[in-house]
């Protein structure tokens, strides 16, 4: 290990000893010997009950626009082993653009569903999978059929996620050309790491030298923002691997990164292979103290080279770079519109999810007419209250005068005693505006959050 190297572990060493963790150990917010568990969104996806459109949308369900859209295209180059998302790998063009008509019946449902002309959005996300395995073709019908459907004319970020191998070459530059041209103004790719043996043990199609070419192809295209995603605490990574990591994102021209813990336990429709190789081994992937280090230099470098943290655990040049669909979804707490499978939606006090692993399951309900929502509830007063406060605490701050105006009450008066017990050990504080996470706060933001779960809603740590 280079000097510089013991000199970034040693100020992550001791930055990390300052936020006295085993305070937090005892007092129950940090548990012990249990596997990281991040609070996406509430209530925890893996505990919906079972449900159908006409139990949580109602008769005439009412929606909230612009609204946030949401749309999963499920196709991959490779099954990554930290990935616990539905995908897909291998599909024909064929079997890609049948599941496009399925996108565009299900649309069609949601507009007919919800009495809309055309969906007005205020941001768009296209995730997956991997929305950049679509061939030319195949993307100028899925940007088709949206035009059809969606109303971009308040549409502030259009997001597209995309893997680094597929923007290169003459294929590469087709498909940027094609983002470029129909307005999409933010590209994010999941690099997860700069380091060639990481990425063939994650079973990542790329290579380090390829994602750093994809992110200067991005910039020459002209887009208004390229993120990537990076992740610690894979097994094996080294302090000195994520140091190289992290100091060549400063050096690769991204505008943003959002740094991941690895997700050991599954938390989405199709448990990771991770798990596999965590049973086998455990020993080889980073514990709790490294991992916490290793979050710490994430934090250390971004932050010594102007990247803040304006959005917890999201790292950028200015705040215009991170995502906008987020920000809706999580700080304006906006209805969501989904699409595609195992895809999830909110409307007012709804919460619901698509399909999961049951691709069959899925086109015979579009194929039916009915909606594939098979997961949901609708949220009672407390539920309501406490998504309201969970999800921006966790991102940024609460805006006490909007949760009024949203929720009827205070959050200091509904949440007092919790509030006042986090305060006390330097997690949250607030002044006359806002309540928000401390810096020590917001290193624990996923469980000082879970503070304000209700006991049902507490997700599993369970590695099954």
């Amino acid at each position: 290990m280079r000097l510089h190297h013991l000199d970034w572990v040693a100020r992550a060493q001791q930055a990390t000893r300052e936020l006295a963790m085993e305070e937090l150990l005892e007092a129950g917010i940090v548990p012990r010997g249990e596997p990281f568990v991040p609070v996406i969104t509430y209530p925890a996806m893996g505990l919906m009950p079972s449900a159908h459109a006409d139990e949580v949308l109602g008769a005439h369900p009412a929606v909230r626009q612009p609204v946030a859209l949401y749309l999963h295209l499920p196709f991959c180059l490779t099954r990554c082993h930290f990935c616990h998302w539905v995908t897909r790998v291998g599909s024909t063009e064929d079997e890609v653009a049948g599941y496009l008509d399925g996108l565009d019946l299900e649309l069609r449902l949601y507009r007919e569903r919800l009495s809309l002309d055309r969906i007005r959005v205020a941001s768009i996300l296209v995730g997956g999978g991997t929305p950049s395995c679509l061939s030319a073709a195949n993307l100028q019908k899925f940007l088709h059929l949206l035009d059809k459907h969606v109303d971009t004319t308040e549409c502030r970020q259009f997001s597209f996620e995309a893997e680094p191998s597929t923007l290169l070459g003459d294929s590469g530059a087709e498909l940027l050309r094609i983002l470029r041209d129909h307005g999409v103004h933010r590209l994010s790719m999941g690099v997860q790491a700069f380091d060639d043996g990481l990425l063939r043990q994650t079973a990542r199609p790329h290579s380090s030298a390829q994602a750093l070419e994809a992110i200067a192809r991005i910039r020459e295209f002209g887009f208004q923002s390229v993120a990537i995603d990076l992740i610690y605490g894979l097994g094996g990574q080294t302090l000195q691997q994520w140091i190289d990591t992290m100091q060549t994102a400063v050096r690769s021209g991204a505008d943003s990164w959002q740094l991941y813990r690895l997700r050991i336990a599954p938390h989405g429709d199709r448990p990771g292979t991770v798990l596999g190789h965590y049973r086998q081994d455990p020993s080889t992937f980073p514990g709790y103290d490294e991992g916490s280090v290793m979050k710490m230099l994430g934090i250390l470098i971004s932050e010594e080279h102007g990247f803040h943290q304006d959005y917890t655990r999201i790292f950028s040049r200015d705040p215009s770079h991170v995502s906008g669909y987020l920000h809706d979804v999580n700080n304006d707490l906006a209805d969501v519109i989904p699409a595609g499978i195992s895809s999830w939606g909110s409307l007012d006090s709804t919460y619901f999810l698509h399909v999961g692993d049951d691709f069959r399951k899925y086109r015979q309900m579009l194929a039916e007419g009915r909606l594939p929502i098979d997961r949901g509830l609708v949220l009672d007063e407390a539920t309501a209250q406490r998504r309201a406060l969970i999800l921006p605490l966790k991102n940024t701050r609460v805006d006490k005068q909007a949760y009024f105006d949203r929720m009827g009450r205070w959050p200091q008066d509904l949440f007092a005693p919790t509030l006042e017990r986090l305060r006390g050990l330097d997690l949250v504080e607030e002044d006359q505006d806002f309540l928000r996470l401390t810096a020590r706060g917001r290193f624990f933001a996923d469980e000082v959050v879970m503070q304000f779960f209700e006991p049902r809603f507490v997700p599993p740590r369970k590695l099954a």
